[in-house]
């Protein structure tokens, strides 16, 4: 509780200018909390895994179930495999496999780093509005040495050095925290984009490879051969 009213003090005491570095500092956790849940909720998919299970799926004539399996995940991953897994089903060739892959790629990738950027934004601008609450703070103590009464002088002259002092703290803290988060999840979205070309090129090779030996188990289409009409070899008809 006493931590709680010393907080209270500290952003009463900085002025119009703190209440905006916090407002700022909403903003930005209100993006990393949205981006932490995505990246590490929503996309939480064990990628090794599931192309082991597609593939086995796959090998097992079950091609259908293999596309329910990757869209069950509703991660960018699992819509991306699906595409291509469709066309394969529709024997599609290797070129219009990868055409599909990219469409959706097109789509899901820009989900990963949606929002993002802007917590390099908000990182400046708290910065930016801490060094204008700053300029207000030294204007105010000035003022206070100039006009003020003598007897309010310094009264006048401490606030005016705390709004200042204040209103740096609050927008460098609130700064640190945006450009930390924004180097983490950039990160994060750095390393589930690798994890989805790894995959997505592992899975168009299998397909590709599944295909040929398809096309090698298929009995030979030529006309019907007529059987011997000799007995075993070495011995006439």
């Amino acid at each position: 509780m006493e931590i709680l009213m010393k907080i209270a003090k500290f952003v009463d005491e900085g002025g119009a200018v703190e209440y905006l570095i916090l407002g700022l500092l909403g903003l930005g956790l209100s993006v990393i909390f949205e981006r932490v849940w995505f990246f590490f909720i929503k996309c939480r998919v064990n990628s090794k895994k599931l192309l082991a299970d597609t593939t086995a799926l796959i090998r097992k004539e079950k091609i259908a179930d293999a596309r329910k399996l990757c869209n069950a995940t509703g991660t960018p991953l699992g819509l991306i495999l699906e595409a291509g897994i469709w066309k394969y089903e529709q024997a599609a060739t290797a070129e219009e496999i990868k055409d599909a892959l990219e469409e959706v790629a097109l789509r899901e990738v820009p989900r990963l780093q949606k929002r993002t950027h802007y917590l390099g934004l908000l990182a400046n601008l708290c910065t930016l509005v801490g060094l204008l609450g700053t300029i207000f703070g030294l204007q105010e103590a000035f003022s206070a040495l100039e006009s003020a009464d003598p007897s309010q002088k310094s009264k006048l002259l401490a606030r005016g050095i705390t709004l200042a002092l204040n209103a740096t703290a609050l927008g460098l803290i609130s700064a640190m925290i945006c450009m930390v988060a924004f180097t983490w999840l950039g990160s994060k979205a750095n390393h589930l984009l690798e994890q989805i070309d790894e995959t997505v090129l592992r899975l168009v090779n299998f397909l590709n490879a599944q295909r040929k030996t398809n096309a090698e188990r298929k009995p030979p289409q030529s006309g019907f051969t007529p059987m011997p009409t000799g007995g075993p070899a070495g011995q006439p008809g």
